[in-house]
């Protein structure tokens, strides 16, 4: 029996966990830099090394915190081509056999099953212009059961937001917003909301049909 709003709504709050103020603070400061000592978020937060632990624990056992990792800027190591690609696919049931060769592409970084006219939609990150012709010629298209490609090339990233940046937004609007508010409600439970402040998003500009990717 398919399931309505309500009840998607109800296995959303199940699912998702509850965190306190101080929970925030701690996922704030661990997710800006993951190797700072416990000591110093303890600082931060003014309570003891031994609590900022617990937390974490805590975290991570509810699945809040997956792990932990070192970023690499791709421009430093020598690639500085970053490109988006809609496939389509000849057949629906092709899916899987194409996600198993589109793995053993390295260049793939992210792949994402999505709505609208794509099947798949893929990131990758190549060298040039020139090793990004090379991966679509020799490695992309030669995958059974793609019908065909959009390719579009990043010409610059503005910015990248973590959820924390997510949990931000909505705690600016959800004084006045009932989607906020449902959005916020199994993190929050029925608490009064705190003001947040943050840098305003640069608009978006319509001088072509995809000025800006957004990732949501």
């Amino acid at each position: 029996m398919k399931k309505n709003n309500l009840e998607l709504e109800e296995d959303f709050k199940e699912q998702a966990v509850q965190i306190d103020d101080l929970d925030r603070k701690i996922l704030k400061l661990i997710t800006n830099n993951a190797r700072v000592p416990f000591l110093e978020v303890a600082r931060e937060c003014g309570v003891s090394g031994a609590a900022i632990h617990q937390r974490v624990q805590r975290l991570i056992s509810m699945g809040v915190v997956t792990g932990s990792e070192f970023i690499v800027s791709p421009s430093r190591m020598g690639y500085n081509t970053t490109a988006f690609m809609g496939i389509y696919l000849e057949k629906t049931s092709f899916d899987r056999k194409v996600l198993k060769q589109l793995k053993d592409i390295p260049e793939v970084v992210e792949c994402h099953h999505t709505t609208g006219q794509y099947a798949i939609f893929i990131k990758i990150q190549t060298k040039t212009n020139k090793h990004l012709m090379k991966i679509i010629d020799t490695d992309l298209q030669a995958i059974d059961g793609i019908a065909r490609t959009e390719t579009f090339i990043s010409l610059e990233q503005d910015f990248k937001r973590g959820f924390l940046g997510l949990l931000a937004f909505h705690y600016r609007s959800a004084r006045g917003n009932e989607r906020s508010r449902a959005f916020l409600f199994p993190f929050l439970g029925q608490r009064e909301l705190p003001v947040l402040y943050f840098r305003p998003a640069v608009p978006l500009c319509p001088r072509n049909p995809y000025p800006l990717f957004l990732v949501i």
